[in-house]
């Protein structure tokens, strides 16, 4: 996900450029530049034929107000059709319809990519919550099957830790938060996310000291010489579970 959502930021980053481009081209015509108006008609459509193609996958219910913006009655393709810089005062208002129209269509090409932001941030949360679910809910049939087994309730205990634990990493993930850690080359561990999001604001001081606490109860059950007991390991997978649903 996060690869395609890069490709889906460059490719903007390509249109944003061809779009400066188009600006120029479009000003030097108004200011009497005869031989800019290839190029601007030329560069103009082809960013727009590759803003359709874009608009169509992320946010097909635009495509049309992108269509009006370029045929419309004082959109973009009056200024494209015009051959004569020196048609009086025609050109200026065609001029300043077209950079209006246009500005709504880069208006649209950006705000399709916070759009996929949006959909990949919901995909990923939508699955790690599903995912996450499932692991609290096998670990609680471990616990209640348990029947006072040390084994089992440390089992139990370690797949709730785990389970806490990716979802806090897909929740960096999906907000783009890197992970702060110390030195830059060790692998990020759990104190680090939880540091990050706490630093991100993404999970309260009161959140982050109770986080601490579950990660504490989780560690034990998957170290044998610690001390477990089955009160804490039961508060793990229920406030686990919860703290899940609600920090995204």
């Amino acid at each position: 996900m996060r690869t395609r959502l890069i490709q889906f930021e460059q490719r903007v980053a390509e249109l944003e450029l061809l779009a400066g481009e188009i600006e120029g081209l479009a000003y030097r015509f108004s200011m009497g530049d005869q031989g800019s108006q290839p190029n601007l008609s030329v560069k103009t459509r082809t960013w727009f034929f590759a803003a359709q193609g874009l608009l169509e996958k992320t946010y097909p219910e635009k495509v049309e107000w992108l269509e009006h913006l370029l045929g419309g009655e004082t959109g973009m393709h009056k200024l494209l059709d015009t051959m004569d810089p020196s048609a009086g005062d025609k050109l200026p208002r065609d001029y300043r319809d077209f950079r209006e129209s246009f500005a709504t269509a880069r208006g649209l090409v950006v705000g399709s990519l916070e759009r996929q932001k949006s959909l990949e941030y919901d995909t990923l949360i939508q699955l790690s919550s599903a995912l996450t679910s499932d692991e609290f809910e096998t670990a609680r049939q471990l616990f209640d099957a348990s029947k006072g087994d040390e084994s089992i309730l440390r089992a139990a205990g370690t797949i709730g830790r785990v389970a806490l634990e990716r979802h806090l990493f897909t929740v960096a993930e999906a907000r783009n938060i890197t992970i702060e850690v110390n030195p830059p080359t060790k692998k990020a561990t759990a104190q680090d996310v939880i540091n990050t999001l706490d630093k991100a604001g993404v999970i309260t001081k009161i959140q982050k000291s109770e986080i601490e606490s579950l990660f504490k109860v989780g560690n034990n059950c998957a170290h044998p010489k610690e001390a477990i007991r089955p009160g804490d390991i039961e508060r793990l997978l229920l406030r686990g579970k919860e703290l899940t649903s609600t920090i995204v």
